[in-house]
């Protein structure tokens, strides 16, 4: 069975997606989802969201996918006890940390794989489930038949609403621009944002309605709708669409996509990344027209439907009545008084069935049974209060609780003896030939030959299965020249680099936000998430060896749409294609492996003149990043850096001092 899972950013939203037709729903807490904007689910929210949803035979999920500091993980060991209690189908992770944490303290509790992991190919999905994850969330860009068919665990697909222009957990825009960071719940949408380029960045909301019986040829197991931050109408308006065309297993008409377009979109919809159809026809934005159809178009109601609820009825002189209560999934057995010998009326079989059939207000229709002796006394009230009971008992059936312990959150502490300076280069060009450095690094694709012990590669962020004959040979081709050290940028990566005999060393793209999450990586060394501040990294245990990024601009966005092929500018084959804003920033935008982008910074990260502060730190490295630098620029810069000087040119602080820039 294909799973329609809808999106319940409110309790309303949550009952109009069920009243419609979802198998399941997704809801987030109050904290520690990725969409914060939200209404959202308070404790006792969410365990009426979980009773009104199992008592109809529907599951809930919940989001807790963004990073978590330290501090947070604490929170979230003692969080864990709500979760196993509460009776949620499975948890939605983003950080690795925070799912060993809930996989050690509620064993049984199932563990998604967030799309913000950014799994996008079969090493991915192995290294998920290594983690213990039972499902994961693709990439929307990575639509691949192959890989679904495939995967050794279940796979979850968005088929319908906003999409992001970065790939989901590669996105920094938000963050290093407004300090408000996607990776942690709260995204001020750069991307929705006009350029001097227009919209640059605006991608038309995702609609796979046309697709369905191809989607239905392949064992998906969750069919996902997002909207979070949408109303209950919108969402039970798509949920009703996707419904109906499920269970017929045919495409949408022209009507359902046109009602589909009224309740939300962004000039229309686009199917790009699923028929492979990528490019400007993928972008648009939203319009006053559009706006005014969503206000003008009504959303029909939809009306419940019940669930056969069997009841037998068991009443015997001297012993107290028994109900048992069945509703296909659910099952209880309940007992009440015990009759006496009637002295007036005798209780009936219709007596019985007449109490015991009034389930008003409850998501049941009762067909009732009874072996009922003869010359009894039952009161109503008595009947009334076993049909009580029983429903009780049905409803605390239908919420599981799940057996939990206290996880320790310690993990060892290993500071550098001595901080080490890490170059990254675009181009071996920008590399000066004075260079004191301990370590280069090169993207794989820049580097024609192996150059030495000290020079290693940085994998492409993204590479589909169909991508990876050509870099497993540039990689073989640099191993026998000599090369040991590759750069991951996702979680799967590693196992690339361990198949191959070299040794992976995790970027920025791992966000490696807290301990846990540095420990439980498999990579020989890592750099921090750039999104953490100095306070956290001061306080923060580095059980493995932990790079601090202090020089360059931050990749903000990486993107499976060429910018520069999109706006007809691939042909003049400059160094980077500019995005430029309003107020007249320019954002570089770099070409990846195929035929990707990079989005950078307008200004680059500078704290060469903070290094006192960051040493007290304990990085094992100082890592320096040159983009579009020449090797002039380098070579100023490596001099700024040696002598910790204020920078002389516009800046960032980053994430570091938030409040600095």
């Amino acid at each position: 069975m294909h799973e329609l899972l809808a999106p319940a950013g409110s309790f309303a939203a949550l009952q109009a997606a069920v009243e419609a037709g979802a198998d399941a729903v997704y809801l987030g807490p109050t904290r520690h989802n990725a969409r914060l904007g939200g209404e959202n689910f308070t404790e006792e929210a969410i365990r009426d969201a979980v009773r009104y949803c199992h008592l109809r035979h529907k599951k809930v999920y919940m989001t807790l996918n963004t990073l978590l500091s330290d501090r947070e993980l604490a929170e979230m060991n003692a969080y864990a006890y709500f979760l196993a209690e509460s009776g949620i189908d499975a948890v939605i992770v983003q950080d690795i940390g925070t799912a060993s944490l809930l996989r050690a303290a509620v064993p049984a509790l199932p563990l998604h794989a967030s799309t913000q992991m950014t799994v996008h190919n079969a090493y991915g999905i192995v290294r998920a489930q290594e983690l213990g994850m039972e499902r994961v969330v693709l990439s929307r860009e990575a639509f691949s038949k192959e890989l679904i068919r495939k995967s050794p665990i279940e796979i979850e697909v968005f088929i319908h609403g906003a999409l992001c222009v970065s790939y989901s957990g590669q996105c920094y825009f938000s963050s290093m621009l407004a300090s408000r960071s996607g990776n942690r719940g709260t995204c001020a949408q750069p991307c929705r944002h006009r350029y001097q380029n227009g919209y640059a960045l605006s991608l038309h909301d995702l609609c796979l309605a046309q697709h369905i019986p191809e989607l239905l040829s392949l064992p998906i197991a969750s069919l996902k709708i997002e909207g979070r931050l949408k109303s209950p109408d919108y969402v039970r308006g798509v949920v009703s669409v996707y419904r109906q065309l499920l269970d017929e297993g045919r495409a949408a008409t022209r009507e359902e996509m046109d009602f589909l377009a009224r309740l939300f979109s962004r000039q229309g919809f686009t199917d790009g990344y699923f028929t492979g159809k990528k490019g400007r026809t993928m972008f648009g934005y939203r319009t006053e027209a559009d706006k005014r159809a969503s206000q003008e178009i009504a959303v029909p109601l939809s009306t419940e439907k019940k669930i056969p609820l069997s009841m037998h009825l068991t009443a015997c002189e001297g012993k107290p009545i028994a109900l048992q209560l069945s509703d296909g999934v659910y099952a209880a057995t309940v007992t009440g008084d015990t009759p006496q010998k009637a002295t007036n009326r005798p209780v009936t079989e219709a007596d019985c069935k007449k109490s015991l059939s009034k389930t008003g207000g409850t998501p049941y229709v009762a067909h009732v049974t009874a072996d009922v002796a003869p010359d009894l006394f039952l009161s109503a009230a008595s009947l009334n209060a076993l049909r009580r009971s029983g429903l009780a008992a049905l409803e605390k059936a239908a919420v599981p609780v799940r057996s939990v312990q206290k996880v320790s959150l310690s993990v060892p502490h290993h500071p550098a003896e001595k901080t080490g300076t890490h170059c990254i280069f675009q181009t071996p060009g920008q590399i000066p030939d004075s260079l004191q450095a301990d370590f280069i690094w090169l993207p794989l694709f820049a580097m024609e030959k192996a150059m030495g012990e000290t020079v290693g590669a940085i994998l492409p962020t993204i590479i589909f299965d169909s991508e990876m004959e050509p870099v497993k040979k540039q990689l073989e081709k640099l191993r026998d020249g000599g090369l040991r050290h590759v750069m991951c940028q996702t979680i799967g990566q590693s196992l690339l680099c361990r198949e191959m005999g070299l040794l992976p060393h995790g970027g920025t793209g791992l966000h490696i936000y807290n301990s846990r999450s540095a420990q439980l990586s498999d990579m020989e060394s890592l750099i921090a998430s750039p999104e953490l501040l100095a306070s956290q990294l001061q306080k923060m245990p580095k059980p493995r060896p932990l790079s601090v990024m202090i020089y360059g601009r931050h990749t903000l966005m990486t993107m499976e749409n060429c910018l520069a092929q999109v706006h007809d500018r691939c042909h003049e084959r400059k160094n980077f294609y500019p995005l430029t804003d309003e107020k007249g920033n320019v954002f570089p935008v770099l070409c990846a492996y195929p035929h990707r982008n990079e989005v950078l910074n307008a200004r680059p990260l500078y704290m060469l003149d903070k290094l006192s502060t960051l040493r007290d730190i304990g990085p094992h490295a100082f890592v320096l990043r040159f983009t579009t630098e020449t090797k002039r620029e380098v070579e100023e810069i490596m001099a700024l850096y040696r002598a910790e000087a204020p920078s002389p040119f516009p800046f960032t602080r980053g994430c570091f001092f938030p409040r600095q820039k």
